[in-house]
């Protein structure tokens, strides 16, 4: 979790999946792709299992984040949204160590 002095501002999991979420105030600077990049190299050091994520449709900057560190897409899935209590869209992707490492 980062804390820019006002607070929390993000936060990212991999239990079971891989989650993230940044203040809009701090979008554009990077920090989400580092403290992935981090995570996600601390999986494949433990596991080599595959790493599953995914965004909603339409969030490019979620999408901008996985495709940087290698996930590819799998299929659209639909899910309840815990916020708004509706079904929702998701495109969901995996990542696997050799694909991130490249």
């Amino acid at each position: 979790m980062l804390d820019a002095g006002q607070g929390a501002v993000s936060a990212i999991s991999i239990k079971p999946d891989m989650g993230y979420w940044l203040a809009r105030s701090e979008h554009g600077k990077g920090y989400m792709t580092e403290a992935a990049r981090a995570v996600v190299a601390e999986h494949f050091r433990v596991t080599q299992a595959p790493l599953v994520s995914g965004h909603y449709p339409g969030n490019a900057a979620s999408r901008a984040v996985l495709l940087k560190l290698g996930f590819t897409d799998t299929h659209v899935e639909t899910q309840a949204q815990v916020s708004t209590g509706r079904d929702v869209d998701v495109q969901r992707m995996v990542l696997t160590a050799e694909a991130f490492r490249g």
